[in-house]
């Protein structure tokens, strides 16, 4: 695939994280897709398990897209969650096989407060 084709994938499947497709989501996926979550030490084999992982998820997230960046078959999105009153940024990395998402590598690091001692140099 070219890489605009990668990257209206990547669209379509944040669109349809978004409004809790997770079938939608899950055909996008290669029947070897494999998910890592390093923050937690998870990994997630086969379209089955990312499905049901995401459908029984306890909280849905709101998703807006911020940049996506392609090169040959990978293709790393940066996006926005928000739910209630919580925001986090997430970084994932995709790569493609077959032309489908072959493998995911999530980092969604937790918030945190900035310390005191770098203010005067950053801006809030």
């Amino acid at each position: 695939m070219s890489e605009q084709e990668n990257l209206q994938m990547i669209k379509q499947f944040w669109q349809a994280f978004d409004t809790l497709d997770f079938d939608a989501a899950g055909a996008l996926l290669h029947d070897d897709y494999l998910g890592e979550w390093p923050q937690s030490g998870e990994r997630i084999r086969g379209r089955a398990n990312f499905v049901t992982i995401n459908k029984l998820y306890p909280d849905h997230w709101h998703v807006t897209i911020i940049r996506l960046i392609a090169t040959g078959d990978q293709v790393v999105s940066e996006v926005k969650l928000e739910h209630k009153d919580e925001l986090v940024f997430a970084i994932s990395f995709f790569e493609f096989k077959d032309s489908k998402i072959f493998r995911e590598t999530d980092y969604w690091p937790e918030p945190y407060e900035p310390p005191a001692w770098r203010a005067q140099w950053v801006e809030q």
